[in-house]
């Protein structure tokens, strides 16, 4: 069932369906019961897809997680999901691997592209070349999104000793 579909069974022009899916004002109030009636006798959902693409954004929060996804990510990674999830957003992840040789090009691509939200960094920041990961810090900079950094120094900032992750038990509270 598209919109238009709907928009013909209703009688209606494709706008007003599109208005009264999204409770707009300017819908008669008899006109959005009979068209939400109809969407969900017809199974009508709404495309998110063409929805994003109008209003040039998501309810997307996006995860990068870099290196190894150790125990103690996955939990962190587990209790954001959670508490999105709650607030009305979505979680998409995007694992960067250690072996991927353009990290800064990959993550600038997938936030511009992807008109998140907001985007959440977990597990290491940057590559082994200092000035590849100052400039993903300068490029990320410029887009307008909120960003979290829960991360680790870069490979070669790191000393040879340092874990690369801890396992641990989260109390109930935390999450």
């Amino acid at each position: 069932m598209t919109i238009k579909e709907l928009a013909r069974i209703c009688g209606v022009a494709v706008s007003t369906v599109s208005r009264a899916m999204n409770d707009r004002a300017d819908v008669n109030p008899t006109t959005r019961a009979r068209i939400r009636a109809a969407a969900e006798e017809h199974g009508y959902v709404p495309n998110a897809s063409a929805r994003h693409l109008k209003i040039g954004s998501t309810r997307t929060i996006a995860v990068f997680i870099q290196g190894e996804l150790g125990q103690m990510l996955i939990e962190i990674l587990q209790c954001l999901e959670t508490d999105f999830a709650a607030a009305g957003y979505d979680t998409t992840l995007s694992h960067i691997a250690d072996k991927q040789t353009d990290h800064a090009a990959t993550v600038e691509r997938i936030v511009r592209q992807g008109k998140f939200t907001g985007v959440v960094f977990l597990g290491r920041y940057g590559n082994a070349d200092p000035e590849s990961s100052a400039q993903l810090s300068r490029r990320l900079a410029e887009i307008d999104v909120p960003m979290v950094f829960c991360t680790t120094p870069t490979i070669r900032a790191a000393p040879p000793s340092t874990p690369r992750s801890r396992s641990t038990t989260w109390p109930a509270a935390v999450t």
